[in-house]
Order: structure tokens, then sequence, then C-alpha cells
């Protein structure tokens, strides 16, 4: 991959099936996808760096609506900051 967020954002490849597999609310819509790129982690003023809790390879479940379209290489991706995804799917 050669496309490497900045900061505390990800790159996500959304699964293709928008169910995440879990029960959720009617009014709360979820999807999930697998984390293809990371970057570093926030900076704080002082200049210490907040490492990234996800890595590349993490199944996560995020709000319908979260994130940002993006296409490279003809395929489409999210590419959303960590705090806007809700958590790691395991298993």
């Amino acid at each position: 991959m050669n496309l490497t967020p900045l900061s505390n954002c990800v790159l996500i490849e959304q699964d293709i099936e928008k169910s995440s597999g879990l029960i959720v609310l009617p009014e709360s819509k979820m999807a999930s996808g697998v984390v293809v790129a990371a970057g570093p982690g926030l900076r704080k003023e002082d200049g210490t760096l907040v490492p990234m809790d996800l890595v590349v390879g993490d199944h996560v479940l995020f709000g319908e609506h979260s994130g940002q379209k993006v296409k490279h290489d003809g395929k489409e991706y999210l590419m959303m900051r960590e705090p806007d995804v809700i958590g790691v799917l395991n298993g």
C-alpha cells in the first residue's frame, strides 16, 4: 500500500456485506472493515507521540456514516480518525 495515513488516521477496506454479524438497534447502523494502513499516532503539543491502538489487519466496527471515501488504485476505501472506530471485532 503506497498510501500512508497521517496522524491518528486509518485507511479501512470496508466489508462487502454491510452486516457486522452483531445484533444492533435498528436506529444505529453499523459497518465493519479491515484496517489496511495506519498513521503513526497523534502528536501532542509537547511533541510526544500517542501511539495508535489500531494496527493493520484489525477487523473494526464503525458507524455507517463514518469516514471519507477514498479511491486508490481502482479500489474504494474509507479514511477516518481512530476515535471514529467503535471497536475491534475479535475472532
